[in-house]
Formats: C-alpha cells, structure tokens, sequence
C-alpha cells in the first residue's frame, strides 16, 4: 500500500487531504510535514514538523509514494512579494525534487484558475511558476488542480467570502468549489497514476470528487 505525504496541512484543501488520507484504509502511512503541529491530528498520521528553512536538512521525512501540496500564502501574510512567491515557489519546488529523489511517483499541486506565466495578476504568475516547478521535478505521474474560490471559512479574508458569495451562480469552472471535494479528486487521481501531467479545474475536479468513495458520506 502507498505512503501519502502532505504538505500545507493547515490550509482548506490541506486540512480535508489529511482527514480523508487519515481514514483511508489504501493508504499505509499519511505524513504531515508542517511548521506547527495539528490540534487535534487524526489518528494514522504522523507529524514531522519543523521550521520549513530546515527542509533540505528534513528530506528524510519525505519519503512517499504519493506527495500531496496544497502550500499558500497571502501577500498580507507573506509581508513582501519575495516572500510570497518563496512559499508558493521555492518552497513548493523543493517539497517536489526532494520528494521525488526518494522515490515518489505521483505528485498533486493544488494551485488555483487562472494560473498563466502572461497574466497581469501577479498572484496568477506565481501559481504558473510553482506548476512549472513540479512539472520540472521529474514525476512520472502528476496532477495540478486548479479549483475556483473554495468554499469554506478562512480567518482574515473578506474579499474571498465576497468572492464565494458572488460566484454561486457562475458557469461550472468559476463557481465555488468545496475543498473537500478538491482533496477528494486529488485522492482519486493519484491512485490512479496516470503517466504524465494533468490539469484539473473545477468542474472536472467535481466530476472526480464524485468517484471518491467518501463523497456521498461527504455531501
């Protein structure tokens, strides 16, 4: 059976990847890696947590078979454009070329629409870099997941509640997602292991969700 490891625990789509992960009898490990520990962590998994800085000297802790990232920031958060693309880039490439040299054979990045290295939204640049940063690390299977606003409550970001509520009535690919069900698609498609790179947005993340054996339970 395959080991998961997740990266970006503490985050919507991160949270939902360890709770499903945790109660997923495929799976024979399910690795946190995080800067501060789960409370509370589901039962199965196991916490490795350090200050990301110390990643590289970390990358024992980063063997898996399948290597789920759901990383992200806010530039509010981050405090300068430089260190908003270092967790959503450099962090990111390092979590896949590491993890990838021990072995995995199937990455997921969870990025967002509308991720292009032409947009003029800076935010947008950056999701298209981190997606060529996977794909750059050498998988023989991956998956980029780019879902619309997620549905679901984030301490501090009004815009994005205004976004979820205008978006309930947008065509498939724009309306808000739940981000159980991104974390569900993700689950499905590395079981799968399909050779090369797919990329996912919402409505064909939603039509994956549904092929998860939790989903019903789930809705």
């Amino acid at each position: 059976m395959p080991t998961a490891l997740v990266a970006g625990a503490t985050g919507l789509v991160g949270r939902q990847l360890v709770r499903l992960l945790a109660g997923d009898d495929d799976y024979e490990r399910v690795i946190v890696v995080a800067r501060r520990p789960l409370d509370p962590a589901p039962d199965r998994v196991e916490q490795r947590i350090f200050p990301f800085e110390r990643l590289h000297d970390n990358r024992r802790h980063l063997k898996a078979d399948h290597v789920f990232c759901a990383l992200g920031t806010t530039r509010k958060d981050a405090g300068s454009r430089d260190r908003f693309r270092q967790v959503d880039v450099e962090l990111t490439r390092l979590i896949a070329h590491l993890s990838r040299e021990h072995g995995a054979r199937h990455f997921s990045l969870v990025s967002a629409i509308g991720a292009s290295a032409s947009s003029p939204f800076f935010y947008n640049r950056v999701k298209a870099e981190a997606e060529q940063a996977v794909r750059d690390a050498g998988f023989p299977s991956g998956a980029i997941l780019r879902p619309s606003v997620l549905g679901g409550h984030r301490e501090g970001r009004p815009m994005e509640h205004l976004a979820r509520l205008l978006m309930r009535a947008a065509p498939a690919r724009w309306r808000t997602i739940d981000a159980a069900d991104v974390a569900r698609a993700a689950i499905v498609i590395a079981r799968t292991e399909t050779p090369g790179w797919q990329v996912l947005e919402s409505d064909r993340i939603r039509e994956l969700a549904r092929h998860h054996p939790g989903h019903d339970a789930g809705h």
